[in-house]
């Protein structure tokens, strides 16, 4: 196959190389994606699932050598690509590629980074309402950030009772854990 030289896809560059293929967006921003890669990264019906995130297609299963056979952009915001060897279809959203993108600036920009304590952790500890993380998903989200932000997180205003006087009144496990008499 002769490689494509960087084809303008609707204000997208795409500059194909021997085991890649570079895209550079509107605003400047490039990146680099390996063919084997992308064709992994397929969620078609035959590949896998969006809704469930997972592939059917192994990484085995894919040509070290694989190589595009055409690109081209149906709708001005998917990369459509067909393959060597089976003339598989893939499409993929110039966005998801973005968010997807593998530099190891990219998923260093990617990789949470906790909170370090210092004095000011004391005056003010992360902390959530009991009830609102209990019966509220935001609230749950928000605990569970905060868990992860810092590493633990005060439950406020939860049951005083422990044991099974907590599971009479309702206060089940849920998703926050077993209630524990923090005071002794």
């Amino acid at each position: 196959m002769a490689p494509f030289v960087a084809a303008k896809i609707n204000g997208f560059v795409v500059d194909t190389l021997d085991d890649g293929l570079t895209v550079l967006w509107p605003n400047g921003t490039s990146r680099f994606f390996h063919y084997v890669w992308l064709r992994h990264c397929c969620f078609c019906d035959r590949c896998g699932s969006t809704y469930t995130g997972t592939s059917t297609l192994l990484p085995s299963d894919v040509p070290m050598h694989i190589k595009p056979l055409s690109i081209n952009n149906r709708d001005n915001e998917n990369l459509d690509v067909v393959w060597s060897g089976d003339e598989h279809r893939s499409s993929y959203a110039f966005q998801w590629l973005l968010e997807n993108a593998y530099s190891e600036q990219d998923r260093a920009d990617r990789k949470h980074q906790p909170t370090l304590w210092n004095s000011d952790i004391s005056s003010a500890p992360p902390a959530v309402d009991f009830e609102y993380a209990r019966n509220h998903q935001k609230g749950l989200l928000e605990l569970l950030q905060k868990l992860r932000d810092y590493g633990f997180v005060i439950a406020r205003n939860g049951p005083r009772e422990v044991g099974r006087e907590v599971v009479a009144k309702g206060y089940t496990a849920k998703p926050l854990g077993c209630a524990a008499n923090s005071q002794a």
